[in-house]
């Protein structure tokens, strides 16, 4: 197949990166083989590469990749959609200072561009801190709002949500998302 120049290569490499991340999030096989295309062709494979390896408790070699992926990106919005994954990763690796870093990069982006997006993947990132610092209430608070304005812009991170809401069920101990509304209420959280 003819390539059109480097554009056409960077258009392909990303159309091969979308397929590593559909089958990534399908548990389906060639995930590896797909990053590599997209990689070879000059496309940056992260912030997916590190879901992959988070996914499969590579959680060492999901941040260094993602670390040096932030390093070489020096374009705020370059460096924000690798930050959620940078926060989860940094969780998984028990890096809180690196994580609430990561946070605070979050929250100065998302006063500078406030849009519903950042919003929720700065709630989402918050939220998770949150449930490693034992708050179960403010991670309540945070998911619920990354939650909502996910589902309000018809983004489907129902798999990332539905993680963190058991953390919360199990920190509460509660069984169900209405128990945890019921403590919600009770404890005047909403």
């Amino acid at each position: 197949m003819p390539r059109a120049g480097k554009d056409g290569r960077l258009i392909e490499g990303h159309a091969w990166y979308e397929l590593a991340e559909t089958r990534r999030l399908r548990g389906d096989s060639g995930v590896l083989e797909a990053f590599q295309k997209a990689l070879a062709l000059g496309y940056s494979i992260q912030p997916g590469m590190g879901r992959y390896h988070i996914a499969r408790g590579e959680v060492l070699a999901a941040l260094t990749g993602l670390r040096r992926a932030l390093a070489e990106r020096d374009v705020e919005l370059g460096r924000f959609e690798l930050l959620l994954t940078l926060v989860s990763a940094s969780i998984e690796a028990e890096e809180r200072e690196e994580a609430e870093g990561f946070i605070a990069e979050m929250t100065m982006f998302e006063r500078d561009h406030p849009s519903a997006a950042v919003k929720a993947a700065t709630a989402e990132a918050r939220g998770a801190q949150a449930l490693v610092d034992n708050e179960p209430a403010e991670a309540l608070t945070c998911l619920r709002r990354a939650a909502q304005t996910w589902r309000e812009l018809g983004a489907p991170s129902e798999r990332t949500v539905h993680r963190h809401v058991s953390n919360i069920l199990s920190k509460l101990g509660v069984p169900s998302r209405t128990a945890a509304a019921t403590y919600a209420l009770r404890h005047k959280l909403i």
